[in-house]
């Protein structure tokens, strides 16, 4: 077969209205313009990571954490742990944010690590917020609360990561008083809490207060907390004590009768300071008597005394 009659019928079919339609098809799909011009469908967890991501520039800190969680039942890029972990920092939900960017930490790629600049620092700073708290409850079923949050029923199989600082910790318990401490949790320390809960029936709530602020409490020998403190204890009479650097302890002695709430407001006693004491100012003025007399036996021109005392003493 010579080569023109191989060409003719392609040339014949070039003719035809449909040839000339596929053949431009095929290339407009061949070329590069047309690879550009048509993207992939994002995904629903990209929509949520996006929507997330602008939620969390516009400081709508709540809705972009819950839209990082969609992002992340949908598919978990552990990227998302990330983001969803800043949005807790933000929020202050810091034992949250920690375990979010610790599992970003441990999950993610090397590659993805390395475009978080400042990672170890961030850990670094999130573990300076967050104290381990143990918590010991012989009472089954009793609530605790951390800063009027509840963290779960007794008992506690290990401890509990919670935010630092000064925290209001309660446990609850129906036919129990409520148990009362202020804490002041370490950061990247450790706690331990024994809750000791006190039946209605055989025990009261007494609540000691005082006007001077930080004051330990001490019943029965037995620190309790700083004021104001709250505890349970056995119907009868207790020793209550208040105490302050500084101040002399106050101390009195109250009856509880069972199922009672009672308020003890009691203030330590404020210590004179030096100054104060009637024995300094008699021994000053005695002083001062001494030095001016001496200054006038020493610059006026007199007779010389008479009399059978030392010279250079003084006589009143």
């Amino acid at each position: 077969m010579n080569l023109s009659s191989f060409v003719a019928p392609l040339r014949r079919a070039a003719l035809r209205p449909w040839f000339a339609l596929v053949l431009a098809l095929v290339l407009a799909l061949d070329s590069p313009a047309h690879a550009q011009q048509v993207a992939p469908t994002p995904t629903a967890s990209q929509l949520s990571k996006r929507r997330g991501d602008d939620l969390l520039e516009a400081k709508r800190f709540v809705e972009a954490l819950a839209a990082y969680d969609e992002a992340y039942a949908a598919d978990p890029n552990p990227a998302l742990l990330y983001n969803r972990g800043r949005a807790l920092q933000f929020l202050a939900r810091y034992p949250e944010a920690l375990a979010s960017i610790r599992r970003f930490s441990q999950d993610a790629s090397p590659e993805l690590r390395a475009r978080v600049p400042g990672l170890a620092e961030l850990v670094a700073d999130l573990e300076s917020r967050v104290a381990s708290l143990t918590i010991v409850c012989e009472v089954f079923g009793a609530r605790i609360l951390l800063g009027g949050r509840e963290l779960g029923v007794c008992p506690f199989a290990a401890p509990v990561a919670v935010g630092a600082g000064l925290q209001s910790f309660e446990a609850l318990a129906e036919g129990y008083l409520p148990f009362h401490r202020e804490l002041t949790l370490p950061g990247a320390g450790a706690m331990t809490v024994v809750v000791a809960l006190a039946s209605r029936d055989t025990s009261a709530l007494l609540v000691v207060k005082s006007k001077v602020a930080a004051s330990r409490v001490q019943v029965d020998g037995q620190v309790v907390g700083l004021v104001p403190a709250e505890t349970g204890l056995l119907a009868g009479e207790h020793t209550v004590q208040v105490d302050h650097e500084g101040f002399d302890p106050a101390r009195t002695r109250i009856v509880l009768k069972a199922g009672e709430r009672k308020e003890l407001v009691l203030d330590p006693v404020p210590r004179p300071t030096v100054f104060a004491r009637w024995w300094f100012w008699t021994g000053l003025a005695v002083v001062a008597a001494g030095v001016t007399t001496t200054a006038i036996v020493l610059s006026t021109e007199s007779a010389a005394p008479a009399g059978n005392f030392s010279p250079g003493s003084v006589r009143f």
